[in-house]
């Protein structure tokens, strides 16, 4: 997942590594990714995302959307408070608290993706294209067929 965020999400991810080479504000990088990797699974686990897994009939592709959404939430908090490397588990913590109770942007986004894939007919993941993690074909139409995910 920290490889797929790097290469589909350049602009942030750089932003992110910028940052943590901050020379007050630094953080571990690898390890910041890992652990909002860990918020995104926890949310997912919570099903706090299952409409939108269940329209998409991708996790992966639901769950790179809100690890992307995540890290671009903990960039706007680690840049608008004046944050040392001494405050990112704290920071990591009360994120993840915060992040369960606020409404996220990556709701919207997965629920505009879905809006227009349905106007024009495709399904999210024909219209994105599988990346590179994603499960094959036949595979996603065994994993619609079971209904494993309702």
């Amino acid at each position: 997942m920290l490889l797929y965020f790097c290469t589909h999400h350049k602009e942030l991810a750089q932003k992110i590594y910028a940052l943590s080479l901050h020379e007050k504000k630094h953080f571990p990088f690898a390890i910041s990714v890992l652990h909002l990797l860990k918020i995104a699974i926890d949310l997912i686990k919570g099903r706090r995302f299952n409409k939108y897994i269940n329209e998409n009939h991708s996790v992966m592709s639901t769950m790179q959307i809100v690890q992307a959404d995540i890290c671009r939430e903990f960039l706007k908090l680690w840049t608008s408070k004046s944050y040392m490397e001494l405050d990112f588990h704290h920071t990591i913590e009360s994120y993840n608290f915060e992040i369960v109770k606020k409404e996220s942007y990556a709701k919207k986004l997965l629920l505009s993706d879905i809006q227009q894939s349905a106007q024009r007919g495709q399904s999210p993941i024909s219209q994105q294209g599988r990346s590179p993690a994603s499960p094959s074909s036949s595979h996603q139409t065994t994993l619609k067929n079971r209904n494993l995910f309702k």
